[in-house]
């Protein structure tokens, strides 16, 4: 017998040997549960633990059940009242449980139907009153979606990050709506905080007039008073703090929607006018905590931005002198609140106009990106120096007038009445020839004016010469460009309109005599006054 079959009988074997091992070991277990239903000690020795745990000791146990007597009709019929008696009562005991609990769901069904009509009685009178209701899907996304309403300007050209989404919540015990602002994003936490209280914030305009003191003065310092301040605390819309959520025909929820809507605007205006400051620092701009200092030459303009609270409490009072400044300060604010609405308009109608050539798209994008900038306080400088200028300029004319008519106040005053024409703030585009050929934002717009700088044309006439002057003011620079233009009769005049103010017969100033530019109205003055005493039959 070779190696391989005598290991295969092997296998053999030991395969057989196995089975007969576990046939026995079967066999045992069964005999001893047997047992174990007589005799569980002497049983239960012999089990394997496996059938222990899996078997109680004794389960083949049997025992003789012995049948009853059976008992008489009467003691049947006793036994079939009791059952139906009982059942019965259970029966009856069921039906009254079952009618309470549909009588607690009723109310309470009732009761939610009566707060559904109150929630959406609410809701009604919301979108009648024209507001924009909207559905909010939750941050999580597995909350049932809700209703909001949206409060902000972004459909009005706003690019504010606060969209100004507010929810409309149901209180769960009254069934009654209640307006909750959702939360900004993390970019604007800086000027709205979490309180509501504290989000409630209005932008102050004060002024300030330096008044300086002679010691003052030698150490350079000077002093500040307050003269005047504004802001738009009258338009405050009332806060309802009604049980009844109305009062006076007013819902609560559009009253907290107005004051929500309200103070957004506050914040966003504050919040522009801190971003066009930033970088208006060479015009003397400056910006700190909450606060923006404009320097207006002889008067400090300072924006805050203030809780509301705050700005109630405020007992100062200005004094009767100062109304003038009141009425100015107010004149600001409400210049910048027009201003933004302007620049949300601008931002409405860029979104309105089709799409340009590719040709035009490097003019298209630096048009954006001019027209990206909100301009709030530049016009407010640049109108505050161009009117400065314009009466240093008229000086110098009066002062070298005093010079050629040999100190006849009479007669200049007659010249700077009669001979003198001032066109003043004369840069609307729909006004001026030159710029007649305008983008479509211009046309039917009253605020272009703040946004083009400011341009005065003057022109005087003297004997022989005519005397044309453009000055404009730039937004975006602390200086205003001066171009003077000076002609002249090639004929002498007649001897009729010699002497006249202002001559009858048309006179052809064909004769130039300067076409000069200048930055500063000091060197302006100074060449003017060289030209008109050096320039014949003028001294």
């Amino acid at each position: 017998m070779s190696t391989e079959e005598f290991l295969e009988k092997k296998e053999e074997a030991v395969k057989d040997v196995d089975t007969a091992l576990n046939e026995s070991s079967l066999s045992l277990d069964f005999v001893s549960l047997l047992i174990s239903s007589l005799r569980p000690a002497a049983g239960s020795l012999s089990m394997s633990p496996k059938l222990k745990q899996s078997v109680k000791t004794g389960s083949l146990s049997s025992a003789v059940i012995k049948p009853q007597a059976r008992d008489g009709a009467e003691v049947v019929a006793v036994r079939e009242r009791k059952g139906k008696a009982v059942g019965r009562g259970w029966k009856l005991q069921s039906l009254s449980q079952a009618a309470q609990d549909l009588r607690l769901a009723s109310e309470c069904l009732q009761n939610e139907v009566s707060k559904e009509e109150i929630y959406w009685s609410s809701m009604l009178k919301i979108v009648h009153s024209d507001e924009v209701i909207i559905p909010i899907s939750p941050a999580d996304g597995r909350s049932a979606r809700q209703i909001g309403v949206k409060y902000g300007f972004g459909d009005a050209g706003s690019v504010y990050y606060d969209k100004g989404i507010g929810l409309l919540r149901k209180d769960n015990d009254t069934g009654k709506m209640y307006f909750e602002k959702q939360r900004s994003s993390s970019q604007v936490r800086g000027i709205q905080n979490d309180n509501d209280s504290d989000s409630e914030k209005l932008v102050l305009v004060k002024l300030y007039k330096h008044s300086s003191t002679t010691q003052n003065a030698e150490n350079g310092n000077t002093d500040i008073t307050l003269v005047g301040e504004a802001s738009a605390i009258d338009s405050v819309p009332e806060q309802t703090n009604y049980d009844n959520g109305s009062v006076a025909g007013k819902s609560k929820v559009l009253c907290d929607i107005k004051r929500a809507r309200f103070f957004l605007f506050e914040e966003e205006l504050f919040y522009q006018l801190v971003k066009e400051a930033a970088t208006l620092g060479a015009l003397q701009v400056k910006v700190e905590s909450e606060c923006i200092t404009v320097e207006l030459r002889h008067l400090m303009l300072k924006i805050l931005f203030l809780p509301l609270a705050e700005i109630k409490d405020t007992k100062y009072h200005p004094p009767a002198t100062t109304e003038q400044f009141n009425r100015k300060a107010k004149e600001i604010s409400i210049f910048f609140h027009l201003m933004l609405c302007s620049q949300h308009r601008h931002n409405l109608q860029r979104k309105c106009l089709p799409p340009v050539s590719l040709s035009k798209q490097q003019l298209y994008n630096t048009q954006q990106l001019a027209q990206s900038v909100v301009i709030l306080i530049r016009p407010l400088l640049a109108y505050q120096r161009h009117h400065r200028n314009i009466l240093k300029v008229m000086t110098s004319i009066r002062l070298i007038l005093m010079d050629l008519e040999l100190k006849n106040l009479k007669r200049v005053d007659d010249i700077m009445t009669k001979q003198l024409k001032l066109m003043l703030c004369c840069n609307d585009p729909n006004r001026l020839t030159r710029y007649s050929r305008k983008d479509k934002l211009i046309k039917n717009n009253p605020f272009i004016r703040c946004l083009i700088s400011p341009l005065s044309l003057m022109e005087l006439r003297y004997k022989r010469v005519r005397i044309l002057i453009e000055l404009t003011s730039d937004l975006t620079a602390s200086f205003s460009s001066i171009n003077l233009k000076i002609d002249a009769t090639k004929e002498e005049l007649s001897s009729e309109n010699a002497n006249v103010l202002v001559p009858e017969a048309p006179v052809d100033y064909s004769l130039p005599i300067a076409d000069l530019t200048f930055n500063g109205t000091t060197e302006f003055g100074d060449s003017l006054w060289w030209i008109m005493h050096n320039t014949p039959d003028i001294q």
